[in-house]
């Protein structure tokens, strides 16, 4: 009972001897106090603003500065000088430290940076408008491929598409372009597509631009051999933009070929602006492949089709025949991935006369290769080989795909890039290409080396197929 006595009189006595010296009885202030202040809170990217230190302190002297600016940067400084160079906004904090401790300051949403540009245009590339669209009976997964362009991607938040009044989809990064529900499934007609860009900084309305296309069906008298292919796409193609897209059962092999053809023509005010094709492998909805090239591929005055064909072996994509034509086949093809076959065929006549795009102009406008979902994870890492092939055409069946005296060797690729779920490439050499599973098997096989045959402008004319 003594000992308790004791110590509660003593806890009195040091509590009231506390309150005699001035000092609270709930602890020690910190003697450190955080604060600045910055020439800028706002303005364009990049903004460059100057922090001051105000940091106070009644204790040992400030010994250490330390700045976040919310983008990723920091210094050491006392009074830094930050440049943010990435549209957004971002919050600042300051942690001074001493010999009694450190104290934080943090000023939320304190600086806004805004885009340099601002968003004034849009530009709808796909589908492009006034373009009509063939289509063979049966087809069913061949996606419709959306794409836009706008002046400043900073200024744009999203890009939003509707199909005849109904949205399809929403992008939120460049590229704006979105893979939603296939040709199959429209209706013959006319159809309309608006592309609806919104802001992220400035001010104004939502910027719209649409096009309007036609989707019409395919005579059998089109694909006489039912190849996949047109008889003669330039006669059956007639505007620039106007587009075939098939899907055919191959007899050997009871599964389907996928193709595409596009036509383009010539525009010196827009050298740069792509063609695409999009198709889906067989069976596989979750994957795309898109095929693109710059119209500057063409010289004035002239035409080209870009073709692609898509299919799960090489015989649904060749045919028996062509198929053995090429040197022996690889020992495997690695799972879910497709094999594919790409040409570009040019004319200076409208078409009376064809012939492959010369191989030295691909130097300077490789062909643009991309494969999406699944099939993107299934390439990953792995390598793509190539077969030489050429494109040939006779008065009866029209254009066909011919392999070519060579072997499989790895293609010639530039400029791989994954992004996401894509995985995109250009190609600076077009034939078929496939993913093997490690080197081919064997060694060269028999292929025809040339392809003469006549390709129809009007009915009528020659047309050549150089080896690839």
């Amino acid at each position: 009972m003594l000992l308790r006595r004791n110590v509660v009189g003593l806890l009195v006595f040091v509590g009231a001897w506390l309150m005699l010296a001035g000092c609270p009885t709930t602890g020690i202030p910190n003697p450190l106090v955080a604060g600045f202040t910055q020439t800028s809170t706002s303005g364009l990217a990049p903004l460059t603003v100057t922090f001051t230190d105000t940091s106070t302190t009644s204790g040992a002297a400030i010994a250490e500065w330390a700045w976040n600016f919310g983008d990723g940067g920091t210094s050491a400084s006392q009074n830094p000088t930050y440049t943010f160079t990435t549209p957004g906004t971002f919050g600042v904090s300051l942690t001074v430290r001493s010999d009694d401790g450190s104290n934080t300051v943090t000023r939320a949403n304190l600086v806004r940076v805004g885009a340099n540009c601002t968003l004034s245009s849009l530009n709808m590339t796909q589908p492009q408008g006034g373009a009509t669209i063939v289509v063979t009976p049966g087809l069913s997964q061949t996606p419709v491929f959306y794409s836009s362009e706008t002046n400043c991607e900073a200024d744009t938040a999203s890009v939003a598409y509707t199909l005849d009044g109904q949205l399809v989809g929403t992008v939120t990064e460049a590229p704006y372009d979105l893979m939603a529900g296939s040709y199959g499934e429209l209706a013959l007609g006319r159809h309309t597509v608006v592309a609806m860009a919104n802001r992220v900084y400035s001010s104004g309305s939502t910027l719209q631009d649409s096009s309007t296309f036609t989707l019409t069906q395919a005579r059998a008298a089109d694909d006489t051999a039912n190849s996949g292919l047109p008889n003669n796409p330039f006669s059956l193609l007639a505007d620039d933009g106007d587009m075939w897209l098939s899907a055919v059962t191959v007899s050997e092999t009871a599964l389907t070929r996928n193709a595409g053809v596009v036509r383009f023509d010539a525009d010196s005010s827009f050298p740069n602006e792509p063609v695409y094709i999009s198709l889906q492998p067989d069976g596989d909805s979750s994957s795309s492949v898109e095929v693109f090239v710059s119209r500057g591929i063409l010289q004035p005055g002239e035409s080209g089709v870009l073709i692609a064909v898509l299919a799960n072996d090489l015989v649904t994509l060749l045919g028996a025949d062509e198929a053995r034509a090429l040197s022996t086949a690889p020992a495997t093809k690695i799972a879910g991935t497709p094999m594919l076959e790409i040409s570009i065929l040019i004319t200076g006549d409208g078409g009376a006369t064809f012939d492959e795009v010369p191989s030295s102009r691909l130097t300077t406008y490789p062909v643009g290769l991309a494969f999406r979902g699944g099939v993107a994870n299934a390439l990953a890492g792995q390598t793509i080989y190539e077969h030489p092939t050429f494109v040939t055409s006779d008065a009866t069946n029209g254009i066909a795909v011919v392999a070519e005296a060579g072997s499989w060797r790895p293609a010639s690729i530039e400029n791989i890039v994954t992004t996401g779920s894509m995985l995109s490439m250009e190609l600076t050499d077009l034939s078929v290409f496939a993913a093997l599973d490690g080197a081919p098997a064997g060694g060269e096989g028999e292929g025809e080396g040339e392809g003469e045959g006549e390709g129809e402008g009007e009915g009528e004319g020659e047309g050549e197929g150089e080896g690839e």
